[in-house]
């Protein structure tokens, strides 16, 4: 079950936000995503929602939709089984459509 995450994003951001993702996959099962609302929070069930991936290994972008005005932290599981995966870009952007920041904020467990 791979995963990388961050509780490091600006504090100034407005939501909802939308997440663009773009991964290349030979895994399988579903991607899934996490957020909190402040940067303390755990993740957990109740903040999360679950996405259909394509595993071609071929690069594929995901265009999905948090839905929160406030975000702390963000947690994404690309696969939910073994498989070679390259995450080659993830874009986190406002409700006004403008890119968040997110340089080098991730934690690969």
């Amino acid at each position: 079950d791979p995963w990388i995450s961050t509780n490091k994003l600006p504090a100034n951001a407005q939501g909802p936000f939308t997440l663009e993702l773009e991964i290349s996959s030979r895994a399988s099962g579903e991607g899934r995503i996490y957020y909190v609302r402040y940067p303390t929070a755990g993740f957990g069930e109740d903040r999360a929602f679950g996405f259909a991936m394509i595993h071609d290994g071929q690069p594929q972008v995901y265009t999905l939709e948090i839905p929160v005005n406030r975000l702390g932290g963000l947690r994404i599981d690309p696969a939910t089984a073994p498989g070679e995966l390259i995450i080659h870009r993830i874009q986190l952007r406002d409700r006004d459509g403008e890119a968040v920041e997110l340089s080098d904020q991730f934690y690969l467990p």
